[in-house]
């Protein structure tokens, strides 16, 4: 697989699986951009060759801001997730803040981000935790 001259952005790209796919879209020739919550310094990772942008998805304008930054991508990727424990998801401020998280948001990306995907004929990839299929323990 090559993806030389493809634009690539992954949300949630700063660390974990996200940094994982980040890397291997950079080994592959994208041109590779990422996001997290905090500056890339705050991060063990190497983000040598990729762009990063300091991005929040619980912010409504936020995606519109990050899509407008760009003229062209061909895939988005969305690796943006949050998990509560001790049943603190079961709350109503908890629940809210998830389904801010894992839903509004991931809408809101791929809404942001259409446009430019749509001329790009690109992709979205929403990853998202084996726990949307089967229960978590000790959760």
């Amino acid at each position: 697989m090559e993806f030389n001259d493809k634009y690539v952005i992954i949300c949630g790209g700063s660390d974990g699986i996200g940094y994982g796919i980040a890397r291997m879209f950079l080994e592959l020739g994208a041109f590779v951009s990422v996001t997290g919550t905090r500056k890339p310094d705050a991060y063990p990772n190497d983000f040598s060759g990729m762009n990063f942008h300091v991005f929040t998805v619980q912010d409504e304008h936020a995606a519109k801001q990050l899509a407008s930054q760009y003229d062209r991508i061909d895939v988005l990727v969305n690796c943006v997730g949050s998990v509560l424990w001790n049943k603190q998801e079961f709350e109503p401020e908890g629940f809210e803040q998830i389904i801010e998280i894992n839903l509004t948001g991931a809408m809101q990306l791929a809404t942001a981000f259409y446009p430019l995907l749509e001329t790009s004929s690109g992709n979205i990839v929403m990853l998202d935790s084996v726990a949307s299929i089967r229960p978590a323990l000790n959760n």
